[in-house]
């Protein structure tokens, strides 16, 4: 086993140690589909998938005042999805500052489509889309 992953504490995982290794599949052998947040386009990857946003929607590193990601942890993630997907903004930016999504309530916790993938970006990848 790496060092990396004795730490009994998931949290402190280091993202970037070079021991880390990334499973990837032929887009043919892949079953992940990310439906983008504001139209019905699919993506097969998480890069794709924020490349098109970035692209057609406006997408930008949505951080707050002192350069940190907005998204505290995966919940913000998943709400933020959610409400986008539930409310469909005219623009991201619309969506992402208007904190509405950044409360405890539950209801924003279960998806609004059915095995949805963009719910589980997260970790060290989002991180790295909101810092590059």
């Amino acid at each position: 086993m790496n060092k990396s992953m004795t730490n009994s504490n998931p949290m402190e995982y280091d993202c970037d140690s070079d021991d880390w290794q990334e499973v990837t599949l032929p887009d043919s052998l892949s079953s992940e589909k990310y439906t983008c947040l504001m139209c019905e386009n699919n993506f097969n990857t998480a890069p794709l998938f924020f490349q098109h946003l970035t692209l057609q929607h406006d997408w930008v590193n949505f951080l707050d005042g002192e350069g940190k990601s907005i998204f505290n942890d995966q919940y913000d993630w998943i709400r933020f999805v959610n409400f986008v997907r539930k409310t469909k903004p005219v623009d991201l930016r619309q969506a992402f500052y208007d904190m509405v999504w950044k409360t405890d309530s539950l209801d924003l916790l279960y998806p609004v489509l059915p095995d949805d993938e963009v719910l589980s970006i997260g970790g060290c990848f989002l991180l790295w889309v909101f810092l590059s």
